[in-house]
């Protein structure tokens, strides 16, 4: 069973219920509408519920499943434990249950992640750590991580802000029977959903990654062109998509080599504009163009990253950078990374970050005029 597909399954199932029930609280909320004790009953309750999954939610994906939480993530988390562990706390003492309130401010740090996630923020690169642009989770094409949380957050502001509306209220069993039910059938569609997907028995490249020669410095931003400009580079040997060992060396023709990450949203808009321009226009006589895949994660987008490469059409050369040992001889510090290198394999330009087709063409035309 993949865990993988298991638990995002779960948590899409709660968060789609979590919607459905929000936008009619909302209603409620508006209109005015009361109804009768049982259903009025319900209402913290249902916020413990919701901040206690969410916070358990968060652990499973980090601690079971594997994924790692980035900045944002973190801070979502330092505001939904202690609003999870105090509403527990108010359904016996119904005063601490007002700290809830908090998860409103939890809602808009959930909105602004998911405004990094789809390319906000400046930057157009992704960290080679855990970048908070990162989405390990795309369930339906737009349930992420902080698309969770923000439901979370929203949905147990509205809850108590109807709730004060009513009057305070305290745990209703009937409550408890609900959320089991609730529970079994999300489960029972995790498990069905997980059994019906063919697993991914698709694996990586295999061969040996070498490295000889003095590392290039950390890329320096701004900087860079005064820092790396006429150093000779590293040569290495690492396999293609084939397991097959290709070897970076002085072969009379210019190398423009591209670091990408799978997971990268930034490399997965960089790859079909770079092959459309290649498609396009071509690539310059005596230039090569390397994609080297490297910070592989079973646990993230796009694994494995060949399959990606070939969805997308790549039709140069693809190499697989096992450990990331390349990446760190050649600087690297954010997805996508690019390194021009002339005929005698010296750097002339390292680029981070989106580039505009216009501006890979103008650097691989001056690359190849260069070189001859």
């Amino acid at each position: 069973m993949d865990i993988v597909i298991f638990f995002n399954t779960l948590f899409g199932f709660f968060t789609v219920t979590a919607w459905i029930i929000s936008i009619g609280i909302l209603y409620l909320y508006i209109t005015k509408k009361t109804f009768s004790k049982f259903i009025t009953d319900q209402f913290l309750n249902f916020a413990t519920s919701v901040a206690t999954f969410s916070a358990i939610g968060s652990i499973i994906y980090s601690e079971v499943v594997g994924f790692i939480p980035c900045k944002f993530c973190w801070y979502q988390r330092y505001l939904m434990y202690p609003i999870a562990i105090v509403l527990i706390i108010s359904l016996f003492k119904n005063t601490f249950y007002k700290f809830g309130f908090l998860s409103l401010g939890g809602f808009f740090v959930s909105l602004y992640h998911i405004y990094l996630q789809n390319g906000g923020g400046g930057g157009g690169s992704c960290a080679i750590d855990v970048p908070c642009n990162l989405k390990y989770v795309d369930i339906f094409g737009f349930i992420s991580i902080p698309v969770m949380g923000a439901t979370g957050f929203f949905t147990i502001f509205i809850s108590l802000l109807y709730m004060t509306m009513q009057g305070d209220r305290t745990l209703n069993k009937n409550f408890l029977i609900a959320g089991g039910i609730l529970l079994v059938i999300g489960f029972a569609i995790a498990v069905g959903v997980t059994l019906s997907t063919e697993p991914n028995a698709a694996g990586l490249p295999e061969g040996e990654v070498t490295v000889s020669g003095d590392p290039l410095p950390v890329f320096a931003g701004e900087n860079d062109d005064n820092v790396s400009i006429g150093l000779p580079a590293p040569t290495f040997s690492a396999p293609n998509e084939n397991s097959e060992i290709i070897s970076l060396e002085k072969n009379g023709n210019a190398k423009a080599l591209i670091f990408l990450a799978h997971w990268c949203g930034f490399c997965q808009d960089e790859v079909p504009s770079v092959q459309e321009w290649v498609d396009t226009i071509g690539v310059p006589e005596g230039v090569e163009i390397i994609a080297i895949a490297t910070s592989i994660d079973r646990a993230r987008d796009n694994y494995p990253p060949q399959k990606w490469l070939e969805r997308e059409g790549w039709s140069e050369t693809q190499i697989y950078d096992l450990d990331r040992t390349i990446g760190d001889a050649y600087g690297l510090t954010a997805f996508p990374y690019w390194v021009f290198l002339d005929n005698e394999l010296n750097v002339k330009a390292r680029r981070t970050g989106n580039l505009p087709q216009d501006a890979v063409g103008q650097l691989l035309v001056q690359l190849a005029l260069e070189s001859r």
